[in-house]
């Protein structure tokens, strides 16, 4: 895992999510389109992607899955999707990687705008996370994420935190 500043590519995730934003509202009129991960913490380490949050009421879940799966690759399908969260990506995409989480408003998934405003207003608690992210800095993606789980006191692969 590498780590940046979120400053250094602030401006490309910003635009870029306005540009995917209006595209999953064409998808998805009706959904909250969020931007969470390191790049929506001003002051945090990231490792250089984009994280949109789509959140759908549970009736238009399914519909809003096919439709995301038709222009993003569907991440995890097999170990982490339910009938409340899945995941897609566009790594390929030019500007900045993508990944996108599909969740139902209200449902155990809906937490990654809750997270983002936890560490915009806990700085001790985002500066322990930076210090996660250092102390990983060239180490796997299996051994950062078991020290982000540890933060959040979390015990196996719960979807919120495989990123």
């Amino acid at each position: 895992m590498h780590f940046v500043p979120v400053e250094t590519i602030q401006k490309i995730a910003n635009d870029e999510f306005e540009i995917q934003k209006a595209f999953l509202h064409q998808l998805v009129p009706s959904a909250d389109i969020q931007h969470v991960g390191a790049t929506s913490v001003p002051g945090s380490l990231t490792k250089g992607d984009l994280d949109i949050q789509t959140r759908v009421p549970k009736n238009q879940f399914a519909q809003a899955r096919i439709l995301l799966g038709q222009h993003y690759k569907p991440n995890h399908q097999d170990d982490i999707w339910t009938e409340e969260f899945a995941s897609f990506e566009n790594y390929a995409n030019p500007s900045i990687p993508v990944g996108i989480q599909l969740t139902v408003q209200g449902s155990n998934y809906d937490e990654f705008y809750k997270i983002r405003d936890l560490f915009i207003n806990n700085p001790e608690l985002l500066k322990r996370y930076n210090s996660i992210k250092k102390q990983c800095e060239g180490k796997s993606s299996i051994e950062y994420r078991k020290h982000k789980r540890q933060l959040f006191g979390v015990n196996g692969a719960n979807p919120l935190l495989m990123g």
